[in-house]
């Protein structure tokens, strides 16, 4: 069952994407890069970047380009969600820590399987703008 709309959806896009490229910071995990490698921190800044700028074009209230629907957007997410979970033992630095990819991969995948696929409520900003051309349906 899908209970979570487009616009909290786009909200929890970009502070997640903040979260996940401070992660590195916030963890500490530039310190154990000696021991695990650089993947260890490179993982989370990397999910973090394609995260916004995924967001950034996808085709929902915080959207600006508007250029990726909503269902594409999802699956990324379910994609990036269960690459950064897996991380740790994909790359090897499961002994050392793991939690918090872990943890942030499972929100990801969350927030993708529970958000409503089509856009609802008020437009966004691309639609209030006089060069958009393209006519997005949202559903009343």
């Amino acid at each position: 069952m899908r209970m979570i709309s487009t616009k909290v959806h786009a909200i929890s896009d970009y502070t997640l994407a903040l979260v996940l490229f401070l992660s590195p910071r916030l963890y500490y995990l530039m310190d154990l890069a000696e021991a695990a490698g650089a993947s260890v921190w490179m993982v989370p800044s990397l999910v973090g970047l394609v995260q916004f700028c995924v967001s950034f074009v996808t085709r929902y209230e915080g959207g600006v380009f508007g250029r990726i629907p909503m269902p594409v957007h999802l699956n990324i997410d379910l994609v990036l969600g269960i690459f950064l979970a897996a991380s740790p033992w994909l790359f090897g630095f499961n002994e050392i820590i793991y939690k918090p990819h872990l943890f942030l991969g499972l929100v990801l995948i969350l927030l993708a399987l529970l958000t409503k696929k089509i856009p609802s409520g008020r437009p966004g900003f691309r639609e209030r703008m006089p060069f958009y051309r393209e006519k997005v349906k949202y559903r009343e």
